[in-house]
C-alpha cells in the first residue's frame, strides 16, 4: 500500500506559465516529489497557444485536484497571473503562499526545510536560489553589514547559519496570510519583470523582516550577462543582450517604482544612469536608446500594462494606470 505523501496544511504553491509546457511540467514534477508537499499548486496559464493547456488539464486531472489550474483568456504577464493567484489563495482559508516560477524548480526538501525553519511568524522566509549548474546565487542578494546592507554576488560566501537576514526577497518567499493583509495585493499592471522589484519592496516598507533559509534551495538559471556599476553609492544591476521588450518592461517598472517611492529626481537619475550603463555594456546605441526612451516616457507618464497595446484600449489604459 503506498503511503500517502505529508502534506504542509494552509501552505499553496503558485507560478504563472505561458508557452513553456515542458518546463512547467518539470516544476509540477518537483513539486510532486516534495518531501512535504504544500496542500495545494496553483498554476496560472497566461493564454498559453502551445500543448501547456493540454499538459496543465491532465495534470490537474490525474492529481486528483491537488494541481489548480486558472486559465487566463488574455497574457497578463507574471504579475498579473501573480495578482490573481495570490487573491485566490488568500480568499480561501490558506495560511501562506510560496512563490515559484515555472524555470525554478525546488530540491525534495525544500518545503520541509523552509517551515522547519525558526523564523519569526510575521515574517518572509525564503528558499537560498542557485544555479543548477554552478550552484552559485542565481543573483546576487543583500546581507546585514555594519549598519548597512552589503551586497553578495554570485560567486560570493554567504554568511554562516541556516537562518540568514536579507533585505529582499520574491523568489522562493514564502508570505504569510499576516504580511499580505499588511502588504496589500500585487500590482499586476507591472505585467512582466515587476512583482519580483516591487512587492519586496513594499515588504520592506512595511517593517515585515525577510530571512534566507540556506539549507531550502531551489534551482534557477542565472543570468547571461549580469554587470554592475555604481555610481555616487547608487547601485545598477542590469542584464546585458536582454530582447528589446524584456529592456524596456526592465526599466519602465524599475523607474515607475523608484518615481513612485523616491520621488521624480531619483528615478530622472536612475534614467540617466542607466542610459550610462547601456552604452557601456550594449553594443549597438540603436539597439537601446529607442527602448530607453520609450521606457522613460511610459514611467514618467504612467502607463503600466502591456507594452504597445491595441489603440483602442489606450485611452482605458492610460486612465487604469494612475499612481493613488
Amino acid at each position: 500500500m503506498t503511503e500517502s505523501p505529508a502534506i504542509a496544511q494552509g501552505v499553496v504553491a503558485i507560478f504563472v506559465t505561458m508557452n513553456r509546457c515542458e518546463i512547467a511540467r518539470t516544476c509540477l514534477q518537483k513539486l510532486s516529489a516534495q518531501s512535504l508537499r504544500p496542500e495545494q499548486v496553483i498554476v496560472v496559464n497566461n493564454a498559453s497557444t502551445d500543448q501547456t493547456r493540454q499538459m496543465l488539464a491532465t495534470a490537474s486531472h490525474d492529481s486528483g485536484g491537488w494541481i489548480v489550474i486558472r486559465e487566463l483568456d488574455e497574457n497578463l504577464g507574471n504579475a498579473g497571473g501573480m495578482q490573481i493567484a495570490l487573491e485566490c489563495i488568500f480568499a480561501d482559508d490558506f495560511k501562506a503562499a510560496w512563490i515559484l516560477d515555472d524555470d525554478s524548480w525546488p530540491e525534495p526538501e525544500a518545503l520541509q526545510r523552509l517551515l522547519a525553519a525558526d523564523v519569526p511568524a510575521h515574517a518572509v522566509r525564503s528558499c537560498r536560489v542557485v544555479d543548477l549548474v554552478t550552484g552559485a546565487l542565481s543573483w546576487p542578494l543583500q546581507v546585514p553589514d555594519r549598519g548597512n546592507w552589503h551586497l553578495l554576488e554570485a560567486m560570493d560566501s554567504i554568511p554562516e547559519g541556516d537562518v540568514i537576514r536579507i533585505r529582499r526577497s520574491w523568489l522562493g518567499a514564502l508570505i504569510p496570510r499576516s504580511v499580505y493583509l499588511a502588504v496589500g495585493p500585487v500590482e499586476g499592471r507591472l505585467f512582466l519583470r515587476g512583482e519580483d522589484e516591487d512587492y519586496p519592496r513594499r515588504i520592506e516598507q512595511a517593517g515585515i523582516p525577510v530571512f534566507m533559509v540556506a539549507s531550502s534551495l531551489l534551482h534557477h538559471p542565472s543570468p547571461d550577462h549580469l554587470h554592475r556599476l555604481e555610481f555616487a553609492g547608487c547601485p545598477v544591476i542590469l542584464e546585458s543582450g536582454l530582447s528589446s521588450d524584456k529592456l524596456y518592461y526592465r526599466l519602465r517598472n524599475l523607474w515607475w517604482i523608484t518615481r513612485r517611492d523616491r520621488g521624480l529626481f531619483a528615478a530622472a537619475f536612475s534614467v540617466l544612469l542607466h542610459g550610462f550603463a547601456l552604452a557601456r555594456w550594449e553594443n549597438s546605441i540603436k539597439s537601446w536608446l529607442p527602448v530607453w526612451s520609450e521606457a522613460a516616457r511610459d514611467a514618467f507618464r504612467n502607463r503600466l500594462g502591456p507594452r504597445n497595446p491595441r489603440p483602442a484600449s489606450n485611452e482605458a489604459s492610460e486612465k487604469s494606470s494612475q499612481i493613488p
